[in-house]
């Protein structure tokens, strides 16, 4: 599978990996699908694990966004502590 490469600005010079296709997988006759255990391995997907689906897209062309819960709540936690930060700046101004 071609890997889709982009500059990272941060760090010139290096490289960042970003929206790779990392398989194809099909539905079956259930509505269920199976994740390759290389891939869950990979990402540190376990049995019991919950995953938010999160719907992309517009018209007819979708992405279906998985995100462990436990790292939702990481970064709805990080997104708040940024958004109390930007408060005491303007505040502060």
């Amino acid at each position: 599978m071609k890997n889709n490469k982009q500059a990272n600005k941060d760090k010139p010079g290096q490289v960042m990996e970003c929206c790779q296709m990392r398989a194809i997988i099909t539905i079956d006759k259930r509505g269920q699908l199976i994740l390759p255990k290389k891939l869950r391995e990979e990402i540190g997907i376990k049995p019991g694990d919950k995953l938010a689906v999160t719907l992309l897209g517009l018209k007819k062309t979708y992405s279906l966004l998985l995100t462990k819960t436990d790292e939702m709540n990481n970064m709805f936690m990080f997104k708040i502590v940024s958004g109390l930060d930007e408060m005491k700046k303007v505040r502060k101004e």
